[in-house]
């Protein structure tokens, strides 16, 4: 931003330079947070809670777990809301070959 601050950005309604961006959020704030503090606090506080349990390799076994429990995998594979349990999203993650295509921008 500081070596180019004309550079324009897209917002919704309208296209600004960099430089008054910042004013342009300060603007949204002062009349969204009156309202909605709690809800953006905890929109926050439950994506970082959630970034560091799969950081730290918790959540999937814990979701594992949980299906395995409660046997949702038994009933809801072959239902017709095509859930997948997260043991079977995590084997076709790891069976992917997305890394090895090459990515065409156009």
């Amino acid at each position: 931003m500081l070596a180019n601050p004309n550079k324009p950005i897209d917002l919704i309604f309208c296209t600004v330079p960099q430089k008054y961006f910042t004013f342009v959020v300060l603007a949204f704030a002062h009349f969204v947070l009156p309202y909605a503090w709690v809800d953006i606090a905890s929109v926050i506080l439950v994506g970082a809670s959630l970034h560091l349990l799969r950081g730290k390799r918790i959540l999937i076994p814990a979701v594992t777990a949980v299906e395995r429990m409660t046997k949702c995998g038994a009933c809801c594979n072959t239902g017709t809301f095509g859930y997948i349990m997260a043991a079977n999203g995590v084997k076709n993650a790891k069976e992917s070959s997305d890394n090895l295509v090459a990515f065409d921008r156009r």
